[in-house]
């Protein structure tokens, strides 16, 4: 029997335990700061994959509460149930080394320890429930132990909370609990963490810190489950510092959790709208939707893209190059493949029955507008717009065009780009996604050959970037005398005779499939951002710097600012500040083996652990769930 600790410093301290992956990271934030708010210490042990440095950083700034990244994996992670147990034990001797006072654990299981102080156990979710809901016949052993190690951890705990009372029903019974729902505290954070604040310094006693009350904030609503409302003095969101990479962003409900990671979730339809899937002519968003679909399709999902008839950019790799044009990205991807339509009405009944739709930013206002209605009118599916460009910013009127009136959510590619969506009403809908890349495609070679020069593959465009390619591409690469070759489309007259006059070599278009054939007879790259990116959207980098690192070729950056801190500037990669720095920089590498080979080893290690087409897919699935579509999209209101 463990014995309730009276306050033995100013402060008492609770260690909470959290994941970092999905909603239940917004939850401990919101309960932490909470927690801080009330006078107490908090410290935030994070299992699983860890937030970035300035992830972590920003959420202590807001929270007040100390987060450190421990390496313990999460019980829906674990191969075992001894690693589970392992996790279990070492958050037992964190909490006796930092003299907790209150455990708060992010799952029941984790609580199959000697703690030493009392400890409370959030029930996010049950395997059970889930499965009996999804699927039919005996839990697989895989999920049996999982929901083993629940029931033990729910009557070890000494206190059961849950994010509803219907989940406390319908879950914590089925963990072997029965009979303690009376100790159970339901969904509201502030009083969670006033019950909280009980538990760790004794019935009746509370710090000195005077604890005032939320004022409320309409446009935050009620976060995770949490109902917490941001106070005016906490500063930025707290939505505004969760998750590792890509945010889903405290959802207008909160995210449904199943038992694990998503090859373990139910089997969903999932209709993906594109501009085109076979072409990459001009179309720089074929390399991470190919690669998302990919994974999505891996974890067992049943997934179909759909491209209009006559796309300008299949039309125009058509004209140039024939049929042998798409060889490239059959082979490479022959498990993929695209139904055309023309009928917009026809391919809208056809996605009718999809558990989750998507329509890319380059699509017909009419198809935008055709899926939004059938939404409106009952449609089951949830149905997010997905945008990787910077027209919200340079040309907000074509975006104008767009009626998004029946959508569930917008997925933007850039924190900077989400912020404009919740400028317009967005609000929480708005989610940050990021391109990534697809390392089952873009890897450095399995042996290395010989490498010379620069490469830089782009399109020249409209005029976006055409005096930086001159500073930082150009003229840098013929002044320290590295050879340079071009890859891309829509050159025009003005820029060949550009690349002529600094002996540049133009080769035209590349399939996106042949880019890590390519990297690997390079001695490195660059990356010259446009220029909409660099004073409108700052903090995108667009997929040419995803692709570069996964090729593990060294990259050099013409300035541009990674305002949400994806790499590590100066170790993944060099940035160059103006023409005289990238010359630097290039001779450097030229000269360096050694810098060479750190670069890149650097570049693909942060490229692996968190921006993969196989991350970007686990998040999606978290956005989906966290925005589960009930009968008609006016239910939500």
């Amino acid at each position: 029997m463990r014995v309730l600790l009276s306050p033995s410093r100013t402060a008492p301290h609770v260690l909470m335990s959290a994941d970092a992956v999905g909603g239940v990271w917004q939850y401990s934030l919101d309960l932490a700061a909470g927690l801080v708010r009330r006078g107490l210490a908090v410290t935030i042990a994070v299992l699983g994959p860890a937030p970035s440095e300035a992830r972590i950083a920003a959420a202590q700034g807001v929270t007040g509460a100390r987060i450190r990244a421990t390496g313990l994996p999460l019980d829906w992670t674990a191969e075992t149930p001894d690693a589970v147990l392992g996790a279990a034990r070492a958050l037992a001797e964190l909490a006796r080394t930092l003299r907790a006072d209150l455990v708060h654990l992010h799952s029941p299981a984790m609580a199959l320890a000697d703690f030493p102080v009392p400890v409370a156990a959030v029930c996010h979710s049950c395997v059970a429930t889930w499965w009996d809901a999804v699927e039919t016949g005996p839990l697989p052993a895989d999920l049996a132990w999982r929901h083993d190690l629940t029931g033990r951890g729910c009557r070890a705990a000494d206190a059961l909370l849950a994010p509803t009372r219907a989940h406390a029903l319908a879950g914590v019974p089925r963990g072997g609990a029965q009979g303690r729902l009376d100790r159970l505290a339901l969904g509201d954070v502030e009083v969670e963490a006033d019950h909280a604040l009980r538990l760790a310094v004794g019935a009746g006693e509370r710090p000195a810190a005077r604890v005032e009350p939320a004022p409320a904030d309409p446009e935050l609503g009620r976060v995770g489950g949490a109902g917490l409302d941001r106070p005016p003095d906490l500063g930025p969101d707290i939505g505004d510092v969760v998750g590792i990479d890509q945010r889903a962003r405290g959802a207008a409900r909160p995210p449904r959790h199943g038992p694990g990671p998503a090859r373990r979730s139910r089997r969903m339809r999932i209709a993906y709208f594109t501009h085109s899937l076979a072409s990459c002519w001009n179309h720089g968003n074929a390399h991470f939707l190919r690669g998302v679909l990919r994974e999505l399709m891996a974890r067992g999902h049943s997934v179909r893209a759909y491209e209009p008839e006559g796309a300008w950019s299949l039309a125009n790799l058509l004209r140039d190059h024939g049929a042998a044009g798409l060889d490239a990205y059959r082979t490479a991807y022959p498990e993929l493949a695209s139904d055309r339509y023309a009928a917009i009405d026809a391919v809208v009944e056809r996605v009718s029955d999809s558990d989750l739709v998507l329509v890319h930013e380059w699509s017909e206002p009419a198809l935008v507008a055709a899926l939004g209605a059938a939404r409106r009118r009952g449609a089951r599916y949830t149905l997010l717009f997905h945008d990787t460009h910077h027209r919200a910013v340079s040309a907000p009127a074509e975006m104008e065009r767009f009626d998004l009136s029946g959508y569930d959510g917008v997925l933007a590619f850039g924190e900077t780009l989400a912020a404009v969506y919740r400028a317009r009403g967005w609000g929480r809908r708005a989610f940050v996604w990021h391109e990534a890349a697809d390392t089952r495609q873009f890897h450095p070679p399995a042996e290395e050959g010989t490498r010379t020069g620069l490469i830089w593959i782009g399109n020249w465009g409209d005029d976006e970037r055409s005096a930086e390619l001159e500073t930082y591409l150009f003229r840098p690469a013929a002044q320290v005398g590295l050879p340079l070759d071009i890859y891309g489309v829509r050159y025009p007259e003005a820029g060949l005779a550009t690349l002529r006059r600094y002996g540049a070599r133009y080769h035209g278009w590349a399939a996106n499939a042949a880019a890590p054939d390519l990297f690997a007879r390079h001695l490195a790259t660059v990356h010259v951002p446009r220029r909409f990116y660099v004073e409108r959207l700052p903090g995108i980098p667009t997929i040419r710097v995803f692709e570069a690192l996964a090729c593990g070729i060294p990259l050099v950056c013409a300035p541009w600012d990674d305002a949400e801190g994806l790499f590590r500037p100066g170790r993944d990669y060099l940035v160059a500040r103006n023409g005289a720095e990238m010359e630097s920089h290039l001779r450097a590498l030229q000269s360096d083996a050694g810098l060479r080979t750190a670069l890149a080893a650097s570049g693909l290690a942060t490229i692996r652990a968190r921006h993969t087409c196989a991350h970007r897919a686990e998040e999606l699935l978290s956005v989906a769930a966290s925005l589960r579509a009930p009968a008609t999209l006016e239910a939500t209101a």
